[in-house]
This record gives C-alpha cells, structure tokens and sequence, in this order.
C-alpha cells in the first residue's frame, strides 16, 4: 500500500518552525482494521479506518501536543499552538535530542498470514483454527481475529522523514468449561507481525494443554496463604518482568523521580541468572524499524546479569538525563502525548529444562497466565492476579490449585530468581499505561522463585 497522509506535514512542521518553536515534529497514524470474531454458532465480520496526526512543538522546557483528524483548520491550529509554544518557551533551545537527518521507508505489510488485498485469508485460517475443537467438546470457546494494516509517516524539523507500513495479526482466546460448581474460564493470545506467531501447531499446542488444565479445575482447591518456592510459568515470568523491570526503567518514571530503581544503574537489582533485553527489531507485536519519534530502533540491554545497565528513553528524557536516546518514544494513538514505552521485552534463556526445574523445587506453586497486574512505580511493590496454579509435589506438576494473588517486593523478588528456563514463548500482549494502550511482545522462558507469597 501507498501511504499518502490528507496534508502536507512538512509544510506544517516548517511554519511552526518559521514562527519561532524550537523544534517541531508530527506523525501521520492510518490504521485499516477488520475483525472477525465467534461467538457460539455465529460469527462476524466488521472493518475500520482511522487517521489522524500527532503534532508535537518544543521551545525551551514548553512542549505543547494537539492530536487530530480535522484537517480544515489544521493550518491555523498549528500557528496558533506555534504562536504559544514560541511565547511561553522564550529563546531557550528546546530540550530535544538532535537526531542525524535521514529519509527512509519499510514496508513489511504483505509478510503476514493476511496479505495486503485480503482475499478471504482470515476466514480461511479461521476456519482451520476452530478444527482444534474437535477434540474438545466439552469446552466453550469464542475468538476473535484481529487484522490491521497500520501506517505512520513521521517528519520533524532536525530534518527526519521516514514512511513505515505493517501488518498487525492478533488472535484472542477465550476457553470455558461449566461444571456443577461453576463456570471457569482462561484466555489466550497469539500473533504479531510474523506469520511464525500465528502457526496452528503452536496455537493448538498451547490451547490442548488449557483445555487439560480446563478439566481438571473441578478438582482445584484453596492454598493456605504462605511463602513458596513458586514456578512462573511464560506469560508470568514476563509480567514480573514488564511489570518491574520493564516500567521501573522507563525514561519518564526515572526523569521525574518516581520510579523505585531511579538511584540503581550500574548497580545489581536482580539474580545474576537475569539478562533483559527490549528489543523492537525482532518480528513480535512490538516490532518497529522506526520509533514514533523517528528514531531507528535497536536491542538495548536492561539487565546484564542481574545489573541494570540502562533505561529506556524517548528523544527528551534522553536529552534531559544526557543519555542516548534508545527509539523507545511510542504514541498509543494520534491523540496521546508521546511517551518513552517498552516495544518486545525479552528475558533471555537460561539453562534448566522446565522438568529440571520443577524436580528442583520439590514442593511448591506453579503459576500459570495472569489476568492483571500491577506494579507501585514509587515502592516497586508489585500484585499479580492469575488464572489459575498448580501444586508442585514430589518434583512433579500435581493438581490445580486456586490462587488469588501472587505480591512481592521487586528488588527482593528479581533478587531471588533462582533458575530460568532454557525455551522461551512469545506472545502478544497490549500495556496499558494511565489509559494509553500499545501492543507489545512477551517474550520469555519460565522461571523459578525461591521464595514468593501467594494466597
């Protein structure tokens, strides 16, 4: 597809410039949607479109942002926004981080399961996904199937331009199973920007093993509030992870001084067996070659054996805190101010099989998917609520347990991570940050913490 955004940003960029800014940029978002969801025997099928452009000027420490899709009066709004960024922001030089002047363009749009054209693909792949119930009569489920073609163009006054098109393919899944005692139910994700994270073998895997735990939830029964060696399964041992790690070094939380590890780079915050990496070049819902900021992305390492060895910043945070910018400045839509966010957060593998590990534990919990978590930036203490978990009990997965919560403090949790897995799981997952939602790749092996309290 051919991007070709409703006015010439440029010229806008440059009249804000021309009346006195210091620096301005805007970002043309064009999002094509179409989702085919099921419930029951019924499906259907809906598409959208959306646009609109981030404008964004700096004068000094004044930064002003409009977000729009009404072009009529956009010219004079931008002069106008010019006009008291300029007065309020004085002749002080904007504190931005300058970036090298280039023009370039990706286009990764037809690399996924669903191509440009959309010739009844989702349908097809849909129908080959619900052959996996076949087996599983006895479980409820309803999809949804997600794709969308996204495309930004960002220009700026350094002069930076570049066009990046995508495909965004995400499959959500809800499992249910009713018995005399209830109705319990589990929900998945698949998919990114890679037709790799959409394979039915792997979707079929992980929904046959739901399905198990699904029939034997019946059985389940309360734990007694304590401190337990506890196993996290993928999805959990990533959100500890985001959660902790991933918004305690965010550029914003660690500039104003809210974040708990504020006062730790270069210092040990976690087991040396931790290595974290955000990474927006590998092909996962995160994926991009250029920021919203237009900056080129790239793989920077957060923790180095159990070290924090950086955050993670937008042009302006980076400037403020004199560090390089790492092409984490992310918009969750037109209309949102732009903010430093994670892209693919990566725990890197260990070297336990999970058998090795749960022999190891003996007697504990096994902590499957969490349904929210959340973490107390300033404390770092942190609260995850999960579907469900396992008892671990002569070495092996026993029977499913309730769990209500899993709580901690960060410091003393990354601290205890004793063993990591040797596989590692990526899905798709979306952050939402004080109502701004972006998606994001969960990327992570399991993990095992010595000591952990779970009710």
């Amino acid at each position: 597809m051919e991007l070709v955004p409703p006015v010439n940003h440029s010229t806008l960029v440059q009249n804000a410039v021309d009346i006195g800014v210091g620096f301005a940029d805007a970002t043309y978002v064009y999002k094509e949607v179409t989702v085919r969801r099921k419930i029951g025997n019924s499906w259907k099928e809906k598409s959208t479109v959306d646009f609109g452009s981030a404008i964004r000027m700096v004068a000094g420490y004044t930064e002003n942002f409009m977000g729009t899709n009404k072009y009529s009066e956009i010219g004079h709004n931008v002069s106008r926004m010019a006009m008291k960024t300029s007065r309020n922001g004085g002749e002080g030089e904007p504190m931005i981080y300058p970036s090298p002047a280039h023009e370039s363009s990706v286009d990764i749009s037809a690399d996924n399961i669903v191509d440009k054209e959309y010739g009844g693909e989702i349908e097809a792949y849909c129908n080959d996904f619900e052959r996996i119930f076949e087996d599983h009569k006895e479980i409820t489920y309803r999809y949804e199937f997600e794709h969308s073609t996204i495309g930004r163009e960002y220009v700026s006054s350094d002069p930076v331009r570049n066009t990046q098109i995508m495909t965004l393919d995400l499959l959500k899944v809800e499992l249910t199973r009713r018995t005399a005692i209830g109705a319990t139910k589990l929900t998945m994700a698949f998919g990114g920007v890679n037709p790799l994270n959409l394979k039915l073998d792997v979707v079929e895997k992980k929904i046959t093993d739901t399905c198990d735990i699904l029939q034997r939830m019946d059985r389940a029964k309360s734990i007694p509030p304590a401190r337990y060696p506890t196993v996290l399964s993928t999805d959990s041992a990533w959100t500890l992870i985001h959660e902790t790690v991933g918004h305690g070094v965010e550029g914003e939380g660690i500039l104003n001084g809210t974040s708990f590890l504020r006062d730790f780079k270069n210092q040990m915050v976690a087991s040396l067996e931790l290595n974290v990496i955000d990474d927006s070049q590998v092909p996962s819902a995160g994926w991009n070659e250029f920021d919203d900021e237009g900056m080129k992305t790239k793989g920077t390492l957060i923790i180095d054996n159990g070290e924090l060895s950086q955050f993670i910043h937008s042009r302006r945070t980076a400037y403020l805190m004199e560090e390089q910018p790492t092409g984490n400045g992310r918009l969750s839509s037109y209309l949102s101010r732009l903010r430093s966010r994670q892209t693919n957060l990566i725990v890197e593998p260990g070297d336990w099989s999970e058998e090795e590990i749960i022999e190891y534990v003996g007697d504990g919990i096994y902590i499957g998917p969490i349904t929210h978590a959340q973490v107390t930036l300033s404390s770092g203490e942190f609260v995850m609520i999960p579907e469900y978990g396992i008892r671990i009990r002569d070495g092996e997965l026993a029977e499913p347990v309730f769990t209500q919560m899993v709580r901690g403090s960060s410091l003393e949790t990354l601290s205890n991570i004793e063993a990591i897995g040797d596989k590692v799981q990526a899905y798709p997952t979306m952050c939402n940050k004080n109502g701004r939602q972006i998606a994001v790749g969960m990327i992570s092996p399991i993990m095992m913490i010595r000591d952990l309290e779970v009710r």
